[in-house]
């Protein structure tokens, strides 16, 4: 397993173990599959850390919204209570 697991890169060593020859195609079979599955797995983890900052950035703009839409009613209301005069609001029916 040790061999299937070890990639070809020069920073990890080699095991002394020796594959019969009769199994060396479908080790080296084996062992594409392994680096195949690999490089998906970190494709993957490309892609949802890709997606997590998206996320975070759709966060922040919803919170900045909400934040904007209470600031605005906040002002409307500020407005409405310091007019002196009774302001009424008449619905599309026409009753007050």
């Amino acid at each position: 397993m040790h061999y299937l697991e070890q990639s070809n890169s020069d920073n990890r060593k080699e095991s002394n173990y020796q594959i019969p020859i009769n199994w060396q195609p479908w080790f080296t079979k084996i062992k594409l599959v392994f680096a195949k599955n690999r490089q998906l797995v970190d494709s993957l983890q490309d892609v949802n850390r890709e997606l997590d900052e998206k996320l975070q950035l759709q966060s922040e703009k919803l919170t900045r919204s909400y934040q904007a839409k209470e600031r605005h009613l906040a002002l409307l209301n500020t407005m409405l209570n310091s007019v002196p005069d009774f302001i009424y609001f008449k619905n599309i029916d026409g009753s007050f």
